[in-house]
């Protein structure tokens, strides 16, 4: 009797396991975070940078043998925040700018920034590194300007935009630093053709030669006591649309003259030397 009894249990149990009514338990599959998903908040960011800088510049005057390090540190963690998180495309980093002498330039209409910052690694000359941040077509992109190995670099004090021939084009202020003395401010033409960055585009012309950009290099004691800071020796006039370069003398000093380019159709065209400076 009480065998029976287990038989006719071990035949339930039996049919109860291949019951279609009971499917077998699948593991849930764990998530696993993604490494470059994007910071939400940069806010937080911002301020490990601003910490990040501090030890830069906090080192440069103590322990110059340190310097290197921490630059690189910063510099790294700047391009990989900015790399892998598009928003900062429209971030303004206010703190970053106010206190770790990091600038941070946009061009009109937001799809277009340049970051650049002292890595003071150099001595008289002064070594900058920076990024290079766009909209193209399907991204937000960044790139690193340059580093020690490549040159000293420059920071970037403001960025123009214009448009020729129905393109936009960013005319970027580029400043080098390579004595106490000896300095240099530049205007550079990029524009964005679908995800590239483009920085060869010669739209600057005069007489048959044409660039894509203007370099100017002078002595920074001729202009020492000019009151803005940055410098703002290039400018440009955009109600007449008209770029205005320093012209500078043999002895390397920046005198009241300047060359004129006018903004035409398919790009600037130099028309003259004007006296006194323009704004």
């Amino acid at each position: 009797m009480k065998y029976s009894m287990l038989i006719s249990w071990m035949a339930i149990l039996a049919i109860g396991c291949h019951s279609p009514a009971s499917p077998p338990v699948v593991p849930t599959e764990k998530k696993v975070p993604d490494a470059a998903a994007p910071v939400t908040d940069l806010s937080l960011e911002e301020k490990k940078l601003i910490h990040l800088r501090s030890e830069v510049l906090r080192v440069a005057m103590e322990q110059r043998d340190s310097t290197g390090f921490y630059s690189s540190k910063f510099n790294d963690s700047f391009y990989k925040l900015v790399d892998n998180s598009p928003a900062t495309l429209l971030y303004p980093f206010k703190q970053l700018r106010d206190s770790s002498e990091v600038y941070v330039e946009t061009g009109a209409g937001n799809t277009f920034r340049i970051y650049s910052w002292n890595t003071h690694t150099g001595g008289s000359m002064s070594y900058f590194d920076g990024i290079y941040q766009w909209e193209g077509r399907d991204r937000i992109h960044a790139r690193r300007v340059m580093n020690e190995e490549t040159g000293p670099g420059f920071f970037c004090s403001k960025i123009y935009t214009v448009t020729a021939g129905g393109k936009e084009y960013h005319l970027a202020i580029l400043n080098g630093v390579y004595s106490s003395k000896d300095v240099s401010q530049s205007v550079a033409a990029f524009t964005i053709d679908g995800d590239q960055l483009v920085d060869t585009v010669k739209i600057f012309a005069a007489g048959s030669r044409k660039l894509s950009r203007i370099d100017v290099n002078f002595d920074f004691f001729s202009v020492v006591d000019r009151p803005e800071r940055p410098l703002e020796l290039i400018t440009y006039d955009e109600k007449n649309k008209l770029l205005y370069i320093p012209v500078v003398s043999e002895k390397g000093a920046v005198t009241a003259k300047n060359l004129v380019y006018e903004l035409k159709e398919d790009g600037f065209v130099y028309t003259g030397v004007e006296t006194g400076k323009r704004k």
